[in-house]
């Protein structure tokens, strides 16, 4: 499939003043809490993006920092071929957002384009008429706010890395025998983050945001992905307004 080159091109240069500007989070300031343990490092490919908040043109047509919810420099795993990405859109004056899926190769595989209709958490999916994941292999994901549609140089870019990988019977038989929350937990600890994600984001659906245990996962995740909610305007209060 044909990805346009201005894609690629603000994907490879934001890569470089992502990796200077966003801190790298230390074993030791996540390893505080015994429930929701840093996920066994797989480091990504060369190429894409880091994962967080694109730091790039924010002004141009942001009101705070476009975040990916994915690791920081390396691969999140999932259990299904069709995973659900999450980016999250401060307030915009865009009105078309674009989500692309690349192999290990950067080669496009899937590329549409996407309403921008209010702020908030995004859901990004892989249709069912477009290629899923095969197993054991990595992809890259990136979603674009288009700033200006006659000049694609000024797009605003976040993504990360993906893995389809099977589980095994003990574990499924662990996750089967867990409550929700411990099933974050679990699945985070085993490097699952798309599918820990999903389930935090399903589960504050149905329970108060303001749950310690919920706001514990939250900030757990926040630091595996490089981004300060604090600082990234939206992301203190991500999840309250999200969207399917």
């Amino acid at each position: 499939m044909h990805i346009k080159t201005s894609t690629l091109r603000q994907i490879f240069s934001v890569i470089i003043l992502s990796v200077l500007i966003v801190s790298n989070i230390s074993n030791q300031a996540l390893a505080g809490n015994s429930d929701f343990e840093p996920p066994p490092k797989k480091d990504a490919p060369k190429g894409g993006t880091a994962g967080g908040g694109s730091r790039t043109n924010q002004k141009k047509c942001l009101e705070g920092s476009l975040a990916a919810l994915s690791p920081k420099n390396q691969i999140g795993l999932t259990q299904v071929q069709r995973p659900k990405f999450w980016v999250n859109l401060p307030n915009s004056q865009a009105k078309i957002g674009e989500f692309s899926l690349f192999d290990a190769q950067m080669r496009g595989i899937y590329q549409t384009n996407i309403p921008l209709q209010q702020p908030g958490l995004l859901n990004l999916e892989i249709p069912h008429n477009a290629p899923s994941l095969a197993k054991n292999t990595p992809y890259y994901w990136a979603f674009a706010v288009v700033c200006n549609q006659s000049d694609r140089t000024e797009d605003i870019v976040v993504g990360g890395w993906v893995e389809y990988r099977d589980i095994d019977l003990k574990f499924q038989q662990k996750l089967a025998q867990s409550n929700k929350i411990q099933q974050v937990s679990q699945n985070f600890q085993q490097g699952y983050w798309y599918d820990a994600l999903a389930s935090l984001i399903e589960l504050q659906k149905i329970q108060s945001a303001s749950n310690p245990e919920i706001a514990e996962a939250w900030s757990v995740m926040f630091k595996v992905a490089g981004i300060n909610p604090h600082t990234d305007t939206g992301l203190a209060t991500v999840g309250m307004n999200n969207r399917n």
